[in-house]
């Protein structure tokens, strides 16, 4: 499926039937009332990537070509050259033997196109030399359990930068969460991203506010020693929609889907699933 670059830009709403669009392509003049409210949304969602189906989906089957065009056209978007590559097998690394034990017996038996393995620590001599045998048409999945924020944000780096695709599971206030399939080639938003803005969201939202405080926000950027709780997976519900849940990213047909959204697992094994977007504070995107 064909996506499509949003050059980043800035929207001044005149009023609800005029905007001004203004990118690093010029300024464009908007009078159709669709196209204002498209750009509102993926301004609001921080989108700098469409599918095909996103834009088809928001204008209609009718609409949606020539309207594309035109912002093909005016250079509003632009067209993706490289699309979502399609991965053959998956990699799981871990720092829980627990997690790696119950996998070992039930994928790695099962499933020859998923392998597992065990670090004490990511930040090793032995990780790097592993990844480096890892083919870039495999899907790397890390487990954190205990979690150190500082060294998600090392292996984050470590993996952007060496344009490998990955995804983060990890356990945070009584619930298990994967974070979405990232590359860097892809633009899309982050692991780091995705953590951030659920701690600062989880941390700082108080009994009068529903988003997160400015202190809150500075106190995740310089504070890098934050311990996450190590999960026990003992919980049989929850460990079986963890496995289902690996099972289903690895699934690369799906990868339009796990790409944009972030999994959560509660104590009940149930699943929900949010759209990631880009933090305004993290790198990713430099």
């Amino acid at each position: 499926m064909k996506s499509y670059l949003i050059p980043q830009f800035l929207i001044l709403n005149n009023d609800i039937n005029n905007a001004v669009i203004q990118n690093k392509n010029g300024i464009n003049y908007l009078t159709n009332r669709s196209i204002i409210s498209f750009f509102n949304k993926v301004d609001d969602l921080h989108k700098n990537l469409v599918t095909e189906q996103f834009v088809e989906d928001f204008f209609g089957l009718e609409q949606y070509k020539s309207t594309l065009k035109f912002m093909l056209d005016s250079q509003l978007l632009e067209e993706e050259v490289e699309y979502y590559s399609e991965y053959k097998s998956t990699v799981i690394f871990t720092n829980n033997k627990k997690i790696y034990n119950l996998m070992s017996k039930v994928m790695n038996e099962k499933n020859d196109a998923i392998t597992s393995y065990y670090f004490n620590t990511f930040q090793s001599d032995q990780f790097e030399a592993k990844i480096k045998e890892i083919s870039d048409d495999s899907l790397i999945i890390t487990i954190f359990s205990p979690l150190d924020f500082n060294e998600y944000t090392w292996l984050c780096d470590f993996l952007r930068e060496r344009n490998k695709i990955y995804c983060t599971a990890f356990p945070y206030n009584k619930k298990f969460y994967f974070s979405n399939i990232y590359s860097y080639k892809w633009k899309n938003a982050c692991p780091k991203c995705f953590i951030s803005e659920l701690i600062s969201s989880l941390r700082s939202t108080g009994k009068f506010y529903s988003m997160p405080t400015f202190q809150t926000v500075i106190d995740i950027i310089y504070n890098e020693n934050i311990k996450l709780e190590i999960h026990d997976f003992n919980n049989l519900r929850m460990n079986l929609e963890i496995i289902k849940s690996i099972l289903e990213i690895s699934d690369s047909n799906r990868i339009d889907f796990f790409t944009a959204t972030h999994r959560e697992i509660d104590m009940d094994g149930n699943s929900s699933f949010d759209q990631c977007v880009h933090w305004e504070l993290c790198n990713c995107m430099e």
